[in-house]
């Protein structure tokens, strides 16, 4: 009898074995699936020229912590974050997580005229030389997560954050954001979230024709 149920135990064990790394792969297969799925939907390069923003990089990070601070203390937003969460947040963006897209919206304007010496020959690199140099000011930034509705049948865009510095608002920019959005996700649904208190948000937000939704959200960590 002993011997019958260790064979039937070590059948059983194998037989688990071999499930669960079928399941590890399926798991594998399934997320790389839908990693790649985001991956061409992902705003490029090509997407966002001639815009007024582009994608977050490595350089901006300090600028975007900035900002997310300014952001998380206002009154537009419940939480107040924090600096482990914001740089996980950026660390998302530049890191080309499938989940999360970030974007900085910038002003450009002509730098500098570079330094010559004695003999009026330029001493920045020969590159300079070739196209006229461009300085950027960080004007504000956005962060978007991708995701599927089930209520509505499709892929979700959460607009998680969009803050613009002070003398950047008014100047449309919040407005053309959206609007892109529209275009490169046009089969997906956009949703936000905004608090009451922040009535020009919300006044952009309809504009653009974004509509409030009676829900309660519920959360938990």
């Amino acid at each position: 009898m002993k011997k019958v149920t260790k064979i039937i135990l070590k059948k059983g064990i194998k037989l688990a074995a071999r499930q669960a790394g079928k399941s590890a792969k399926d798991f594998a297969v399934n997320t790389a699936k839908e990693a790649a799925l985001v991956y061409i939907h992902a705003a490029t390069d090509q997407d966002l020229a001639g815009r007024p923003f582009r994608k977050i990089k490595r350089r901006d990070r300090d600028a975007v912590l900035g900002m997310m601070k300014d952001f998380y203390s206002s009154a537009a937003v419940l939480s107040n974050g924090s600096e482990e969460i914001f740089n996980n947040d950026i660390d998302a963006c530049i890191s080309e997580n499938p989940y999360l897209e970030g974007f900085v919206f910038v002003q450009k304007c002509s730098a500098e005229a570079p330094e010559t010496d004695d003999s009026g020959d330029d001493v920045k690199d020969e590159a300079a030389h070739e196209t006229e140099a461009v300085k950027e000011k960080l004007l504000g930034y956005a962060m978007i997560a991708h995701s599927f509705s089930t209520e509505y049948g499709m892929p979700c865009i959460w607009i998680e954050d969009l803050y613009l510095i002070k003398e950047a608002r008014g100047m449309g920019l919040a407005s053309q954001f959206l609007e892109f959005l529209s275009e490169k996700y046009a089969d997906h649904i956009l949703r936000l979230e905004s608090e009451n208190e922040n009535e020009h948000a919300m006044e952009v937000y309809k504009r653009n024709g974004f509509s409030r939704m009676p829900y309660v959200e519920m959360y938990r960590k």
